[in-house]
């Protein structure tokens, strides 16, 4: 289930946090759909804590469920449980939450941390932009797929490969790799760049030295990390530290790193309306090229 990332205004320490989250939830008393029977458990007696590019951040994650009771004409049958998590952390004096909630998240939060003034918490969002998805698909079929702090701290992460990204009009369901595509999957490329104007989702296959495979999924401003994909340093913690590490890396190194690249590669003039119809033209060139070979074999 994709996540959003929020940012509290108001609590400056994790425990105090922590403790607003697990507190008693009053169930629903009216209205069409009810709420009852909340229940809220962190998963962590005493606050973990990670270290991420140089920073030392501190975290718990909380699960959380409830009934929810549909009184609608067309409802059937009992409550439907409902469940999810919070990842509540601080870094730099600041408590930021990733919960998989996306419509709704920003209400349900207010509620477990019993918010009602205004500005209390406010959402982080990235700009997963249609020029941004090209230009990822682009780093990795140019073989130019290693992606590099500029801070000096030795963070890097490849793009290994793009496993699928929608359009407004169309998806692509083909592999972009770095290590070399067959005819099917150079043409796909090509005919889903020139048919759809507007990417909305992309997803990434990601690798560091520590950490094997990453799956991420991107839309708007909401980010999947696969759990059960994952390989690296993390699989030797439990289960939910283990979700909670994934998404840490996910927010606070992976995902920065990635934005400050775009935004670095179009202050340089390495991508931009020039570079994109290049990268068009090297496609439809090496579609010419295995063409011909193919034809020279017959």
């Amino acid at each position: 289930m994709a996540t959003t990332h929020w940012v509290d205004n108001q609590i400056t320490e994790l425990n105090d946090s922590v403790a607003l989250l697990i507190d008693t939830i009053e169930d629903d008393t009216e209205g069409v759909s009810r709420k009852v029977n909340w229940e809220a458990t962190k998963s962590f007696e005493i606050n973990q804590n990670i270290i991420i590019s140089g920073q030392n951040i501190e975290f718990n994650l909380v699960r959380v469920s409830y009934d929810l009771i549909e009184n609608s004409i067309i409802s059937e049958g009992g409550p439907s449980k409902k469940s999810f998590f919070v990842i509540p952390y601080k870094m730099n004096n600041v408590i930021r939450y990733i919960i998989n909630i996306n419509s709704g998240a920003l209400t349900v939060l207010r509620r477990l941390l019993s918010y009602t003034g205004r500005n209390e918490i406010t959402a982080i969002t990235y700009s997963f932009t249609n020029d941004f998805f090209t230009w990822l698909i682009n780093k990795v079929y140019s073989q130019n797929n290693r992606i590099e702090s500029n801070e000096g701290d030795g963070v890097s992460w490849c793009i290994d490969y793009i496993k699928g990204v929608k359009g407004a009009t169309s998806d692509l369901q083909s592999k972009v790799s770095a290590t070399g595509e067959t005819v099917i999957n150079i043409i796909s490329t090509l005919a889903f760049l020139l048919e759809s104007n507007h990417l909305n989702e992309i997803k990434l296959n990601m690798s560091s030295f520590a950490h094997e495979c990453i799956n991420l999924t991107l839309k708007n401003s909401n980010i999947t990390a696969e759990q059960k994909s994952y390989q690296g340093e993390f699989e030797s913690y439990e289960n939910d530290e283990e979700l909670a590490r994934i998404y840490l890396l996910v927010y606070i190194e992976i995902i920065p790193l990635l934005v400050q690249s775009f935004m670095d590669d179009c202050e340089n003039n390495l991508w931009g309306v020039d570079c994109y119809s290049q990268f068009i033209e090297n496609i439809a060139e090496e579609i010419e090229r295995r063409i011909q070979n193919l034809l020279s074999r017959a």
